[in-house]
């Protein structure tokens, strides 16, 4: 969605601005860098590539910044794919299912309206 993208630009940016760069360069050449190589965190292994001045993250910061913020748009449409389909295979299932965007609830006021929802349930 077009809000979840302009989300993520934002954080991407953000998070360069203060200071993932750095905290990378600080990683680099000790025995986290492979580690993030191997795991390929989102942005870690990038700001590595950058680091070593290797295409296309190494080209500048407009091109790091733009990797970044694609691969976080790829795996946030897999995080989407994969609950669209949690939740097809939910509703077939006879239990109720109810979908929220935790983004605009709070999370204390969520549990207690999901602890109400619970005792309305199993205890009536």
């Amino acid at each position: 969605t077009k809000e979840l993208n302009v989300r993520i630009e934002d954080r991407v940016q953000d998070m360069l601005r203060h200071g993932w760069i750095e905290e990378v360069r600080a990683l680099k050449g000790t025995a986290w860098e492979p580690f993030l190589m191997r795991k390929k965190i989102i942005g870690y292994d990038d700001i590595l590539l950058f680091l070593d001045k290797k295409e296309p993250q190494g080209k500048d910061l407009f091109a790091l910044t733009n990797v970044i913020t694609q691969r976080t748009r790829q795996y946030g449409k897999r995080q989407r794919t994969f609950w669209r389909k949690l939740e097809k295979r939910l509703l077939e299932h006879p239990y109720p299912v109810e979908t929220v965007n935790m983004s605009e609830r709070d999370m204390h006021e969520f549990a207690q309206d999901l602890i109400q929802k619970l005792r309305t349930t199993l205890f009536t």
